[in-house]
C-alpha cells in the first residue's frame, strides 16, 4: 500500500485513490473446480491469492471457495435445445469471469430481472462470477493444436475427430475413417477399404462391380459374375 503525507501532490493523491479503489474491482481470474453439481453449477477456488501488506510484511492468503457458480458452455443453442457439453471434474481449470452487477435474480429466474432487493452493493465482485472451463495453466495446456482443423480430441490427439474445410477424419489410434466429397476411406489393421466413384476397393484392388470370382471348376476361368 502506498502511503500519503501532507506533502503528497494532489495528482498523486488522486492516482493513489484510484489505484486503491481499482484493486477492489474484479473482472476475471483463473479458477479451479472443487465440486460439480447436477444443476450445472460448480464450486470454484480462485487460483490467485489475495495479497496484503502490514508493516512492510507481505502475506498471501487463498480466497474463499465460490459456491454454485454458473457454467459457461461455449456452444448452447437454447432455443433449439442443442448443446455441446463438457465433462467437468474437481481439479479442472478455467476462467472465472466476473459480472459487473449482482446476478442473483437472473441466476434464479432467468430472463430480464430487476436488481436484487434491497439493491445489492456488489460491483465487479467475485460472488457474481461465471465459470468458463478450459483456460489452462502451462502444466495443463493442450499441446500440438491442429493448425488446419477443428478437433474434438483427447490430450495427445491419439483419439480425435477433425473437421477441415472439405474433410472429416475420425481417428482412434492407428485406425481412421476419412470422409471427403464422394469418397469414404477406412484404415485399420494394415488394411484400407475405399468407397467412392471408382467402386469398392481393398488395399487398392477393386472388389466391386469390375471384380469377378473364378469358376468353381478349376481351369474354367472366371464366372464373370461381379462380387
Amino acid at each position: 500500500m502506498t502511503l500519503t503525507t501532507a506533502n503528497t501532490a494532489p495528482e498523486e493523491l488522486e492516482r493513489i485513490a484510484f489505484d486503491r479503489q481499482s484493486t477492489r474491482l474484479r473482472t476475471a481470474t483463473p479458477g479451479i473446480i472443487t465440486a460439480v453439481h447436477p444443476n450445472g453449477t460448480v464450486d470454484v477456488q480462485p487460483a490467485i491469492m489475495q495479497v496484503t501488506t502490514l508493516d512492510g510484511v507481505r502475506s498471501d492468503e487463498p480466497l474463499s471457495v465460490l459456491t454454485g457458480v454458473p457454467t459457461i458452455f461455449s456452444y448452447y443453442a437454447q432455443t433449439l435445445g442443442l448443446s455441446i457439453t463438457l465433462p467437468m471434474q474437481a481439479g479442472d481449470e478455467g476462467l472465472l469471469i466476473v459480472a459487473d452487477r449482482s446476478i442473483d435474480n437472473w441466476q434464479v429466474a432467468g430472463g430480464v430481472q430487476a436488481a436484487a432487493e434491497p439493491v445489492s452493493p456488489r460491483h465487479h465482485n467475485l460472488t457474481d462470477g461465471l465459470f468458463l472451463p478450459g483456460a489452462s495453466s502451462e502444466p495443463n495446456a493442450i499441446t500440438n493444436v491442429s493448425a488446419d482443423a477443428i478437433q474434438i480430441r483427447n490430450r495427445d490427439a491419439s483419439t480425435s475427430l477433425s473437421l477441415r474445410e472439405s474433410e472429416i477424419v475420425l481417428q482412434v489410434g492407428s485406425s481412421t475413417i476419412t470422409v471427403t466429397d464422394g469418397v469414404i476411406t477406412l484404415n485399420a489393421g494394415g488394411s484400407t477399404i475405399t468407397f467412392g466413384g471408382a467402386g469398392l476397393s481393398h488395399n487398392g484392388k477393386n472388389i466391386g462391380d469390375s471384380h469377378a470370382h473364378g469358376n468353381v471348376t478349376p481351369g474354367e476361368g472366371q464366372t464373370g459374375v461381379p462380387v
